[in-house]
């Protein structure tokens, strides 16, 4: 009656212990899964900030990439806006032109794209069409051009 016993209290633990490898094997599978590639990283002076190529960025982290990486400022307001003001050293490329996707098609695919619009809709919406395009990397600012002002960074006229 003993060895039945201990032979049950065995049989218990070694199906706890290989339950616990099958769900840490589960875990570590289900991780990796949720990895994010990520296609910069940013020194902000304090910790390093992740950055995943054709995503939305906040006015800090798009600013902290246009001067830590050269790329391509894409702005894709209509004239009228652009005339207002635009970010420093922007190329204008109108959203709603009929050749948008013709003009962007010349802009080097290798280069880091910062795009932008008023408020981040057309912008994002260029980056998708970007990504399709081939294009490596495309950052789109969230709150446009209105929250770039809005936290006083510099702009052209």
């Amino acid at each position: 009656m003993n060895k039945l016993f201990y032979i049950c209290i065995m049989v218990v633990m070694l199906a706890a212990c290989g339950s616990k490898k099958n769900n840490e094997a589960a875990n570590n599978t289900e991780a990796n899964n949720n990895k994010t590639t990520t296609n910069d990283q940013v020194n902000t002076g304090q910790s390093q900030t992740t950055v995943v190529a054709f995503t939305n960025i906040k006015p800090e982290t798009f600013k902290q990439l246009m001067g830590s990486k050269v790329g391509i400022v894409l702005d894709v307001r209509t004239k009228a806006e652009v005339d207002k003001g635009k970010l420093p050293k922007a190329t204008n490329i109108d959203f709603y032109k009929p050749d948008f996707d013709d003009q962007v098609a010349k802009l080097d695919k290798n280069k880091p794209v910062y795009v932008y619009c008023a408020v981040g809709g057309r912008s994002g919406k260029a980056m998708q069409k970007m990504k399709a395009a081939g294009f490596k990397e495309v950052y789109n600012l969230e709150g446009g051009f209105g929250a770039w002002q809005q936290l006083g960074y510099t702009i052209e006229k």
